[in-house]
């Protein structure tokens, strides 16, 4: 993806859910000198999402959200004129449009989850589409998704190359791809990794609470002494905290004190997240 948007303006992406899109493509993009002076601006249909993966991205590039990362959406602006990535909403990008036609600070605009489309995405890719053929050719724009048709966005950024460019492991660990010609919008498409997962399954029918269940089995894995962390799903919020409740009551005390319990639900996830991870990078 860096060397195609180094020869070319426009490209579309088609990688699969936890390729690294929305995270590390914008930060390989940074690194890589294609914004120069200017910012990488990654368009997020959410709202939450913006800030969410901006404090994400802002952590492991070592600063604070509003830093070298950051981000903006209605009523919140956490960006300072050191800012390199910003996520945005669509209609903040339309916003700018207005303000200035130019985008004269924006080096890079990527279109994240491109297949959640809306008036406004399709708005702004129609304008940022138009700036490049008339007064900005050398703004970049990338269009991002996990389960896009690729073609017609192709197709209307530039014209299909005759076989898309795929990405696959190589010797050196690196995506070996296949250049587009000339003129022609790529497409890259990547086709990830996939890793063995151990499903186990109850011996028999338990009439118990889930949230009992769940902690029995947080249980038997803290005791099995089994590396890495634990992600319980559980419906909602009554649910997470009566399985924490469950936890924190007896049952991790006697296995390892030093065990830490979080809950993580969308009304507090920032907040959380962000304590968690910024705690433990101090």
């Amino acid at each position: 993806m860096v060397a195609t948007l180094r020869s070319g303006n426009r490209l579309v992406l088609v990688a699969p859910t936890g390729s690294g899109k929305t995270t590390q493509v914008p930060q390989m993009l940074l690194d890589g000198g294609h914004a120069k002076d200017k910012r990488i601006v990654v368009l997020q249909p959410r709202r939450v999402a913006a800030r969410t993966v901006a404090a994400r991205v802002a952590w492991e590039r070592g600063c604070k959200p509003g830093e070298e990362v950051g981000y903006q959406i209605r009523f919140d602006d956490r960006t300072s004129l050191g800012t390199r990535v910003c996520y945005v909403t669509e209609g903040i990008l339309l916003r700018w449009l207005q303000d200035d036609g130019t985008l004269a600070d924006v080096g890079v605009v990527l279109f994240d989850e491109f297949h959640e489309r809306n008036l406004l995405s399709d708005v702004a890719q129609a304008l940022v589409k138009q700036l490049q053929q008339t007064r900005r050719p050398d703004l970049r724009m990338a269009v991002m998704s996990a389960t896009l048709e690729a073609e017609p966005v192709a197709e209307y950024l530039g014209g299909i190359p005759s076989t898309p460019s795929t990405t696959r492991p190589t010797e050196n660990g690196r995506a070996g791809s296949e250049p587009g010609p000339p003129g022609a919008c790529p497409i890259l498409i990547s086709e990830g990794q996939s890793f063995p997962v151990d499903v186990r399954f109850l011996d028999r029918k338990d009439e118990r609470p889930v949230t009992e269940q769940a902690a029995d089995a947080v249980e038997r894995i803290v005791n099995a002494g089994e590396p890495g962390d634990i992600l319980v799903f559980m419906p909602g919020m009554a649910e997470i905290n009566s399985t924490l409740g469950a936890l924190r009551a007896a049952r991790l005390k006697t296995c390892r004190p030093k065990t830490r319990t979080w809950p993580f639900y969308r009304t507090r996830c920032e907040k959380s997240w962000w304590r968690r991870t910024w705690r433990k990078r101090r």
